[in-house]
């Protein structure tokens, strides 16, 4: 699920994997070593001032519980995703945007859908190809830098 969370001058875009449980709820999944470790969200900042996207990282957000054992689990899961990274870095070279940066995330993560909110007051969501994906964080990058212009 691709988020925009806007706070001040800045502006964070989080993509964080959901599935969708039995009861057709959306939930945040667990590592398959850990009963209490969600996967890590891809994210990125970025300044409305001068419209520009950075700061590209894999993130553990608002767990406030960790045991020792889950710690090892996210280490280890981190380490995974960023070996895949630099494989691929080598093969492509260095990524130029956070649409680069999440799609070549999402394959390594074996990431193959993706959403993002919509009308959340009630819960829907649109379901996004890859190329969905990179026009609508083309989407956000643009509306910071037509803020720059003004």
């Amino acid at each position: 699920m691709i988020e925009e969370d806007r706070s001040f001058e800045y502006i964070h875009v989080i993509g964080s994997i959901i599935e969708k449980d039995t009861g057709g709820i959306y939930r945040t999944p667990r590592l398959p070593d850990s009963n209490d470790v969600p996967y890590p969200q891809i994210y990125c900042q970025g300044d409305s001032g001068t419209g520009y996207l950075y700061g590209f990282s894999f993130q553990y957000r608002n767990i406030h519980h960790i045991k020792l054992g889950d710690l090892n689990v996210m280490q280890k899961y981190l380490s995974r995703i960023i070996r895949g990274m630099d494989k691929l870095n080598e093969e492509l070279g260095h990524t130029n945007s956070y649409s680069e940066f999440f799609l070549r995330a999402a394959k390594v993560m074996k990431i193959t859908q993706f959403i993002r909110p919509y009308q959340t007051d009630n819960g829907n969501y649109i379901f996004m190809s890859a190329s969905d994906v990179r026009y609508h964080i083309g989407q956000i990058e643009s509306k910071l830098s037509q803020k720059e212009a003004a």
